[in-house]
Formats: C-alpha cells, structure tokens, sequence
C-alpha cells in the first residue's frame, strides 16, 4: 500500500538516540498514522541499534520496519532505503535526530495535493555542547505555499528537503558509499530533475549537534579528509555536467565554500601543499573557476600559491601557516 511518504531513517551505532528518534513519530495525531512509514536502515551496527528498533515495533503505532544491511557509510543507507520505501514522497531524517510531531503534520497536510517535485521546510539547530538552539528558517526567502517552477537560486540543506521519491528511484539518484559528507549529493543531484517546488514554514526537524563522532566535527573532518575530497570532486564532476543555469548559479557559491574547506583540511596535514595542487588542477579541468573569498583568506592564499607554481612560497606560506594554526582546537570549520 502506497503510503504519502516515507522516512528513511539511517542508523548506525546509535543506541542512546534511536528510541527518541522513533518516539516523536509515535506521537503524532492519530489521524495522520496511516500517511507515512518509517525505514529504520541499520548499517552494520555493533551496539544494541537493531535490537532497540525491534523491541519498539511493537509499541509503534505507525508502519515501521527495521531493514538490517553490512555497513556501506551513510550514503548507502539512503541508497536501499530509496527503493525499499512505497512512499509518494521520500524525507531522510538521522537517527540521532527527530521532528517535532505537530510541525512534521503540517508538512503531511501540505504534501496530500501531491503537486510539487521538492518540498522545503524549516528546522532547528539543537546544539547538545552548550544546550542551545538556532532556528533555521527559510519564510524570508519563500512565500509560504507557493508553487514556483524550477528550483531555488541558492543551496538547500538536506534537513529541509522533501522529494518526490520518482525522481530518485526514476533517474537512479545514487550517494557515494563507505563515503562521509554525501548529504551535499543528495541535495544536489536530484535538481536536475526537479522541475516545481514550494516552502512550507514548519519546523520539522531537530538537527542534533554536538556528537563526538559526528561528520562536521573537525578532528573528524581531518581524520575523513578523503571522504571530503571525494565528495568536493563528485560536486566538480556535476558542475561540469549540469547544463542547468540555476544549478550552475547554486554550485558556483557552494562549490567555492566546499572546496574552502578542503583547502583547510588539506593544510592541515603533512603533504597539504601537494594535495591542494591537485585539487586546484582537477578543479580548473572540469571547468570550474575558482573565486577568491575575502571572508576566507587562508584558501585563496593557497590558490595564489598555486597560481604562481610557489614563487612567493617565502610570502604566503607563514601566512597560511599562522591562520591553520587558530583552526587547530576549533569544533567545526563553520
């Protein structure tokens, strides 16, 4: 039975978050029960995850289900939840976070005219480090229940995003796998397909941050500095091959904060000089050109560098090496 959407929800070694994850769907009006499915993807955890999802099935009052898989990243969780879900629309929403029940009826109640290809909501920032919260809401760019063609002029984050799921199953929309970061993927590749959108203000998801472990977290950030890079080139590799110009005007801003951040975390290792000359060449390969940002002086210091084969090498390089070294005890580079 066809459901109104579906919410895939990847999970991985996530034992202390998964039940209040699954809990705030359990406590949405009875009448929108019957709307949605939550997929409860387990990518090889090795903590009590899969055991946590079973033993709640039978105290949800929602379809849920449990899908066990050998652990293949992020990317593929969303990959198999993508073709094992029966939902019209498709949402991701992370194990460690959740949505607030009254707001995610709201978005329900706004997808039933089954009209727009993408749907955009608000969410908030719930930073467990210093028990904060930031709303992130996007009612000054939007008008409210709108339809507008096309797709937005600037970068959507992946925890307001609703597709339809046809365009992910239909064009075989595909993350990288065994790879951190594909959340930038999934916000951009299926826009080549998108043709109608519309804003709905409805703070639908809780955005937990603050985990060790977690992907922005910049000890992470160095220690995946490949998964980083891979995905900065996937996005370079799309930019060559959209001929989109919404998307073109999107990743030209995005591109260049992507590939700032590379930068960063290239010189922050011993071989960062020779990993940058690479990323820079395979950036002007596809295409791309890169913009030096005055708001980030570190990376176009590094891009003039490069530009002029290390001439002024005895210029730059203390300047680079000044500026890395305030980014040594930071969280996160954003």
């Amino acid at each position: 039975m066809e459901k109104l959407i579906s919410i895939v929800v990847p999970a991985y070694n996530i034992k202390d978050y998964i039940h209040n994850c699954l809990e705030h769907f359990n406590q949405v009006s009875e009448e929108y029960l019957d709307l949605f499915e939550v997929l409860v993807v387990n990518d090889g955890s090795h903590d009590e995850t899969p055991q946590i999802v079973e033993d709640y099935m039978t105290q949800a009052k929602y379809d849920l289900r449990l899908i066990n898989k050998e652990n293949g990243g992020h990317g593929s969780t969303i990959n198999q939840g993508m073709h094992e879900a029966v939902g019209y629309y498709f949402k991701v929403v992370d194990g460690d976070d959740w949505v607030i029940p009254q707001e995610f009826q709201k978005l329900l109640d706004a997808l039933k005219d089954k009209q727009a290809d993408m749907v955009i909501t608000d969410y908030t920032e719930q930073h467990v480090y210093n028990n904060t919260s930031i709303l992130k809401s996007y009612s000054d760019k939007f008008e409210e229940g709108k339809l507008y063609t096309g797709i937005p002029k600037e970068w959507i984050r992946m925890h307001t995003l609703t597709y339809k799921r046809s365009i992910l199953v239909d064009h075989n929309i595909r993350l990288s796998e065994k790879t951190f970061y594909v959340d930038v993927q999934y916000t951009l590749f299926p826009l080549e397909y998108v043709a109608s959108y519309k804003y709905i203000k409805a703070d639908v998801y809780q955005y937990f941050i603050g985990r060790e472990d977690q992907s922005m977290n910049l000890n992470v950030m160095k220690q995946k500095r490949d998964h980083h890079d891979r995905v900065v080139r996937s996005v370079i590799d799309f930019y060559a091959l959209t001929q989109k110009p919404d998307i073109i005007e999107v990743l030209d801003t995005l591109l260049t904060r992507l590939i700032n951040d590379q930068v960063l975390i290239n010189l922050m290792s011993d071989d960062g000089d020779q990993l940058n000359r690479e990323l820079f060449a395979y950036m002007e390969q596809k295409g791309f050109k890169f913009k030096l940002n005055l708001g980030n002086k570190t990376s176009g210091l590094a891009y003039i560098n490069y530009q002029t084969k290390g001439v002024l090498s005895w210029l730059i390089k203390p300047l680079i090496n000044k500026k890395i070294a305030s980014y040594q005890d930071a969280k996160s580079l954003r």
